[in-house]
């Protein structure tokens, strides 16, 4: 949650809440620790929380990127290997029909 500043008391600094989920209610609660040393320590520690969770996220990302970039790579090199397997194929006596090579009529595998 963070500091919120109502329209009563301190106007300036605000108050100290946090949201915390309990057994049995649907719906987080929000607890209030004022806005003393305790409040402060608290902002400042999910503050640190937090920016761990971005460094953490910026890291996920970069890791995404250079993966996407060797998938890339890999859709490349498959295209390159289906085609040399298809050239093979052919050059043995093979056809592609219905999602399988099969042998031409007529042929053996090993004639050249």
């Amino acid at each position: 949650m963070g500091w919120d500043k109502k329209q009563r008391g301190d106007t300036e600094r605000g108050y100290y809440y946090y949201s915390v989920r309990l057994p049995g209610r649907p719906h987080p609660v929000k607890i209030c620790l004022g806005r003393g040393a305790e409040a402060e320590a608290e902002a400042a520690r999910m503050a640190e929380k937090q920016a761990r969770q971005a460094l953490a996220k910026q890291e996920r990302v970069a890791q995404l990127a250079r993966h996407a970039r060797l998938d890339v790579l890999i859709d490349e090199f498959n295209a390159l290997v289906g085609v040399v397997a298809a050239a093979w194929m052919h050059t043995k006596g093979f056809h592609f029909h219905k999602g399988s090579w099969r042998r031409r009529r007529g042929r053996r595998p090993n004639d050249d």
